[in-house]
Order: structure tokens, then sequence, then C-alpha cells
């Protein structure tokens, strides 16, 4: 993810289930300003002064939208990072869980042999005992190693 991505990711959590028009205005910004920045369909971007404006006016630590969030938005703001539209970032409905009884929804697990089960098990503990800290930090080192194939090519 670029810096921009981050931004964006962290600008849709951090409005979560409120009005887009009422944090334009408190942002200080457009409405459509803040509607292009969010679309899909146009190359606008969440620039410098605008970034460090919106962490201002929520009482966010300089630099909080540049760094992936993952974690609870701080208490001054009020509101969780969980507390985001049911559209975005909405993890799909579980599938059979398999005997790992770990909801892994893939059946390659069920057929793969027991030590590559066990191997996938192991990874996925040692995941989940990653602080929030080291998560981010895994995901950007992902980001570098496997770059996304959307992304125009140097």
């Amino acid at each position: 993810m670029d810096i921009f991505e981050i931004r964006k990711a962290n600008l849709v959590r951090l409005i979560g289930s409120r009005r887009k028009g009422a944090c334009a205005e408190k942002w200080e910004m457009a409405p459509a300003h803040l509607s292009q920045v969010l679309s899909t369909k146009t190359a606008k971007n969440l620039g410098e002064d605008v970034a460090r404006r919106i962490e201002e006016k929520e009482s966010l630590p300089y630099g909080w939208l540049d760094t992936l969030q993952v974690e609870r938005i701080p208490e001054q703001s009020g509101r969780s990072l969980g507390e985001q539209p049911a559209s975005y970032g909405a993890a799909p409905e579980p599938q059979d869980a398999g005997s790992s009884g770990r909801g892994y929804r893939d059946d390659r697990y069920k057929s793969a042999p027991p030590s590559q089960r066990q191997a996938v098990d192991d990874l996925a503990d040692k995941m989940l005992a990653l602080t929030p800290e080291q998560a981010i930090k895994l995901k950007q080192a992902m980001d570098l190693l496997m770059p996304s194939n959307d992304r125009p090519k140097d």
C-alpha cells in the first residue's frame, strides 16, 4: 500500500457510519472533494495538508492517517475503528470450519496432509499473537514483497 491508499483506508474507517457531508463540514473541505478522495473511480488523493487538518479536527496525533490503523481510534475522538460501514472491509461469512475448528474457508485445508495443516495452524497462532504494531509492520512488509497487480509498473 502506498501512502495514499493507507490514508484512504484510514479515512474510510474514521468516517465509519457518520454522514460524509457532516465529516466534510467538520474537516472544512467540500463534500465533493471528500467524495472524490473516497471514490474508486477518480485518482484524487488525500494530500498532506488535508490529512493534517483532519487529524487536527479529530484530535488525532500528527501522522495518524499515514500509518495503517488496526486498533482503536484514540479516545479523544470517542470512536473505535471497528465502527465502519458494513460495505467496507466486511469479512465474508465463514464456511465449513473443517477439522481445525478455525473457520478456514478453503477446502484445500481439509484435503491437505496433516503436516501442512499443522504448519498452517502454527502460522495462524503466531499471527494471532502479534501486537497491533507488529501486525502493521508485517502487513507493510508483505505489501512490499508482494505488490498488488493493479498498480502501474514502473
